[in-house]
């Protein structure tokens, strides 16, 4: 006996076939709400992350959520998963020298933590 080809289309227009869809009720009586109101309120992290998208310059952002997610030895490590960003010095003390796609050094990356610019000067 010869084996049985089984078009693919066939096999798709018999599964309607069997498809529950088809054997469901139409009167299925509807229920009707008040109007519901939603209020909700965003935290800072999610501000910061969304301003990154509205904003006609190029930023990052990382909130304290992944901040404490990903916890590293040194200052440095904080860049670590920012694309084309790397630290400068990664070992001098705690201080923060970014290199972003080659651009380093005092007044040229405005480093911003709590709200205010950490002005540094690493020699």
């Amino acid at each position: 006996m010869k084996p049985v080809k089984v078009n693919t289309l066939a096999a798709c227009i018999a599964a309607i076939g069997f498809s529950p869809i088809i054997y469901a009720a139409d009167n299925t009586p509807t229920v009707i709400l008040d109007t519901v109101t939603v209020k909700g309120t965003r935290n800072k992290d999610e501000i910061g992350k969304n301003r990154v998208y509205t904003r006609e310059i190029v930023n990052l952002y990382k909130g304290k959520n992944e901040v404490e997610t990903f916890k590293g030895n040194t200052v440095s490590d904080l860049l670590s998963g920012m694309s084309g960003v790397y630290s400068g010095d990664a070992r001098n003390s705690g201080a923060l020298d970014p290199n972003i796609r080659g651009v380093q050094g005092q007044g040229r990356i405005p480093v911003t933590i709590d709200g205010t610019e950490q002005a540094i000067i690493v020699n």
